[in-house]
């Protein structure tokens, strides 16, 4: 054989070589990753302060596909506990995604504010309606009167679309809930806290519930209930569309 086609032959099972290596460890990725997944702690194993009636916070961009990701896991648990713990939705101290982000912002505070019976299948709505909040109002039953004024003295108390007007920076501020994003050092969409400490929660229904509960003296009975165990897709569309093996943990911010 001529020492050009040994030459040939090295470089080509080094070639092969790698290719099988690559395989087997994208295999290997891809069979592995659920089972080590299903032996790693739902949320950080923080320590975290306990009470009658916890405070729970959920601080959001409206625009954020990692925000909306966490909106999709954490509805579930607003519907089953929203009775037993204090639970909100709150915002980033800042826009990010132009003026859309900010009137949605508005919206979602509001509509929480003054008409919290309708607040989660409003949210449903929005993420999978690509953020309709026009066909939201209707299919909701949104009372127009009541949101409107909330609106206005949304402007009025807050004076967030003069601020984001007369910026010219493309991150500006949202001011609503910064005093609360400071005590759990926010900075991102999504950011989570309880009863005053930052969590860090996989971004599944049954994680996020587990948390929760975690932080309660006495656990109801609901925290026996099992939600969904999967991580939600980012972005908009459909609740419960996720897996085991989505990816989480993006932020905005």
């Amino acid at each position: 054989m001529s020492r050009g086609s040994k030459r040939k032959d090295i470089i080509l099972y080094s070639v092969l070589s790698i290719v099988v290596i690559l395989a087997f460890f994208s295999i290997g990725f891809f069979v592995l990753r659920p089972i080590i997944l299903s032996f790693q702690p739902p949320f950080e194993p923080l320590d975290i302060p306990k009470s009658d009636r916890p405070e729970v916070h959920a601080f959001i961009m409206s625009y954020c596909p990692y925000g909306l990701q966490f909106l999709k896991a954490y509805i579930p648990v607003i519907e089953l506990l929203g009775d037993k713990a204090d639970i909100e939705v709150n915002f980033v101290p800042y826009i990010m995604h132009g003026e859309n982000e900010l009137i949605d912002n508005n919206n979602f505070y509001c509509v929480q504010k003054e008409q919290k019976d309708k607040f989660t299948n409003y949210l449903r709505c929005f993420i999978e309606n690509n953020g309709s909040h026009e066909q939201c109002v209707g299919d909701v039953g949104i009372d127009g009167a009541s949101h409107s004024t909330c609106l206005q003295q949304v402007e009025e108390d807050f004076k967030v679309t003069e601020s984001f007007k007369s910026s010219n920076k493309t991150v500006t501020p949202y001011p609503i809930d910064a005093e609360l994003a400071q005590v759990y050092n926010v900075r991102g969409s999504p950011s989570f806290g309880i009863n005053g400490q930052s969590v860090t929660v996989r971004r599944s229904a049954e994680a996020i519930k587990q948390a929760i509960c975690a932080a309660f003296n006495s656990p109801p009975k609901e925290c026996s209930e099992t939600l969904n165990l999967n991580i939600e897709l980012p972005g908009f569309g459909p609740l419960g569309a996720g897996t085991q093996n989505s990816l989480s943990g993006g932020v905005c911010g």
